[in-house]
C-alpha cells in the first residue's frame, strides 16, 4: 500500500465527517474485517479495525481525518503502534451510500508507482533485484498531492472495498 510524508490537507482544518462513526464490516474471501469509528482528538477519527482469519485475528488502531479536494471525501490514515502515530500516512477515498455502506477505494499501486517514474508526482519507488515494486513513497507537498489527486482521482483510486453498517440488535 502506498504511503506518503504529506496529507492531502491541514489536519488542523479537519472536521470529522460524523457518518463515519459507528461499525462497519466487509466479508472479503479470505477473511471478515470489522471497523469500529469513534470520534478522536480534534477533526481526527479512532478507528480500530479488527480482520478475522480462519486462526485468529489481526487487530490495528488507526487514527484517521478527512480531506474534502473537488468535492471527493478522502481519509488520511495513519497506523498507531505501540501508542505512536506512524510519521507515514495511507489514502483512501471514500463514498456513503444511503447511511449503510460505505465504499473506500484504495490506491492504484502500479498507476501510482508509474506517475512517480515519469516523474508526475514526487516520490519513491522501491523494487526488488528482479524489478518488482515492493515500496511506494510519496513525497509531494500537501498542495501538491491535493492538486495531483484533484486532476487524477479516478484513476489513482480503483479498489474497492464495501463495507456495511453494523446496527445493534
Amino acid at each position: 500500500m502506498p504511503t506518503s510524508v504529506h496529507p492531502l490537507s491541514d489536519p488542523a482544518t479537519a472536521e470529522i465527517d460524523k457518518d463515519l462513526l459507528g461499525v462497519w464490516a466487509v466479508d472479503g474471501e479470505e477473511n471478515f474485517t470489522v471497523l469500529h469509528v469513534t470520534e478522536g482528538i480534534t477533526g481526527q477519527l479512532e478507528v480500530v479495525m479488527v480482520v478475522h482469519k480462519d486462526k485468529g485475528y489481526e487487530l490495528s488502531q488507526l487514527r484517521a481525518f478527512s480531506s474534502h479536494i473537488a468535492g471527493a471525501h478522502c481519509l488520511n490514515i495513519q497506523l498507531i503502534e505501540d501508542a505512536q502515530a506512524s510519521p507515514e500516512l495511507l489514502f483512501a477515498r471514500y463514498e456513503l451510500a444511503g447511511g449503510d455502506a460505505l465504499k473506500l477505494f484504495l490506491p492504484d499501486a502500479e498507476w501510482l508507482s508509474k506517475a512517480i517514474e515519469d516523474k508526475k508526482l514526487a516520490g519513491e519507488v522501491g523494487r526488488s533485484g528482479d524489478g518488482a515494486m515492493q515500496t511506494i513513497k510519496l513525497t509531494a507537498t500537501t498542495d501538491e498531492l491535493a492538486k495531483f489527486f484533484e486532476a487524477h482521482s479516478a484513476e489513482m483510486f480503483k479498489e474497492t472495498r464495501v463495507l456495511k453498517r453494523m446496527v445493534a440488535k
